[in-house]
């Protein structure tokens, strides 16, 4: 293969990967391959096919597509309802606040509605039993 088609092959297979690695170690790879030696290369080129088999693996991500979680500092927030998963990696607590409040979530809100829909049923229920 042409060294430069091989660059552009590598550098989008890595671009795949920015949600398993995040994007700036994806960057960083990237930018390690453009400037090693040959040597250097191959062993990276090697260590993108191993990340891609061990993602690949997983039977709930085989054929799905793969989008970046959110990062910490994006999920910050003052009241906690969850963790955020990625795969079945547990990344770090989801806030509640920063959904409603400064991101309009409108799905998080109609969840959290039918969560105290629901809620009040079950109450009414025993309330009236």
């Amino acid at each position: 293969m042409i060294p430069l088609q091989m660059e552009k092959m590598i550098s989008e297979e890595i671009k795949k990967l920015v949600p398993i690695l995040g994007r700036e170690n994806a960057s960083r790879l990237t930018k390690a391959y453009l400037l090693a030696d040959e040597d250097t290369k191959q062993r990276i080129f090697e260590l993108v096919d191993v990340i891609k088999a061990g993602v690949f693996a997983d039977k709930d991500l085989r054929n799905a597509a793969l989008r970046e979680p959110p990062s910490l500092e994006d999920s910050k927030g003052d009241i906690e309802i969850g963790y955020a998963l990625y795969g079945r990696k547990r990344m770090h607590p989801f806030s509640l606040k920063k959904e409603l409040a400064e991101d309009d979530n409108i799905a998080v809100g109609v969840l959290l509605g039918s969560v105290v829909i629901g809620l009040s049923i079950i109450i009414a229920s025993a309330i009236g039993a």
